[in-house]
């Protein structure tokens, strides 16, 4: 059994395990807080359990014996439902209280495993799995092996490098092999609602992100991105009780219309100059479409829980690909007409 928590990047790491497992021809179930139900998934009998665990799951559970568990990273979510930071990261801690092997983040201390417990570690400069060069190109390396270039991982962005390292610990925890941790990586492009592209339409390219539910997530989207034009963001929703500041760096460095919409909008509109304020997620959608040109991107990522409008997260996006594919329709039969 592996389980793996942490604020970000869980579902991806938890999934693209389940990947590494199944090219290995492993019975593998994956669950948890993802898919299927941990307590069901005991019916299948399978050889290796890979659970997503969130914090919430973490307070209460207190009989998993796991072969190895990850903290992956902490920043601020659910505020609403603890005392303060602190408070969030022993719910998480948790998971170390079961394990054999514990995997922790070296470029966020807050994750470290007790000394009490056989842990090793992951991060971009230092750890037991790390980033190493190799003629001026970066490579995943596991333990001093260099296992393949990050340039030939199918996830894109920089937090999926680090959720491949932590993946790799996981594997070699589990036995997976190393050819089916490769395998995996070059083919897994990752989750729906967490960067997907639903469509290309007059050259602006609209993107799914529902899947960022707090300023973190957000942030990892954000970074580094490069656009040829402007960036229309939508943001909002149930904001859990999270402060927003921390993306004002991110947004200050691109050409951005920020889009805030839902329960939370407001607490978004001190991140630029000239926030477009509006009641609903569709609301946003329609201003952008009238507004964007060829070489933009329009972005959900919402930084917010989904609650005050939608079901959940999933619920979200979907609305959102399909009122944006519903949008494209409807202009090229407008310019058909025209």
């Amino acid at each position: 059994m592996i389980g793996i928590t942490g604020s970000n990047g869980k579902s991806t790491v938890t999934s693209l395990m389940g990947e590494m497992a199944n090219a290995d021809s492993v019975n593998v179930g994956v669950g948890g807080n993802i898919g299927f139900a941990a307590l069901d998934m005991l019916a299948n009998n399978h050889d290796l359990y890979v659970l997503e665990l969130s914090s919430f799951q973490l307070e209460t559970t207190s009989s998993l014996d796991m072969t190895a568990a990850i903290f992956l990273n902490l920043s601020e979510d659910h505020m609403d439902r603890y005392d303060g930071m602190e408070d969030y990261r022993q719910a998480k801690l948790r998971i170390f209280d079961q394990t054999q092997l514990a995997v922790w983040n070296q470029d966020d201390v807050q994750t470290k495993a007790p000394e009490s417990v056989n842990a090793i570690s992951f991060g971009f400069t230092e750890g037991d799995y790390t980033l190493t060069l190799r003629d001026g190109e970066e490579w995943l390396t596991a333990k001093g092996e260099q296992v393949m270039a990050v340039s030939d991982i199918a996830l894109v962005g920089r937090h999926n490098v680090a959720n491949c390292l932590a993946a790799m610990a996981l594997a070699d925890a589990a036995g997976v092999s190393r050819d089916a941790q490769r395998a995996a990586m070059r083919e897994y492009r990752g989750l729906p609602h967490r960067c997907q592209q639903v469509i290309k339409h007059d050259g602006v390219l609209w993107v799914n992100d529902s899947k960022a539910t707090n300023p973190a997530s957000t942030l990892a989207a954000l970074d580094g991105l490069q656009l040829a034009g402007k960036l229309h963001l939508l943001v909002g929703g149930d904001g859990k009780g999270a402060e927003f500041s921390s993306l004002k760096p991110a947004l200050d460095k691109l050409d951005v219309a920020l889009y805030c919409y839902g329960r939370d909008g407001d607490a978004f509109t001190s991140l630029v100059a000239e926030p477009i304020v509006v009641d609903t997620m569709q609301q946003a959608m329609d201003i952008a479409a009238k507004t964007s040109k060829a070489g933009d991107m329009v972005l959900l990522s919402p930084a917010c829980a989904s609650f005050d409008q939608f079901q959940n997260f999933m619920v979200r996006g979907d609305t959102f690909a399909a009122y944006a594919k519903e949008i494209a329709a409807r202009h090229s039969e407008e310019s058909i007409s025209g």
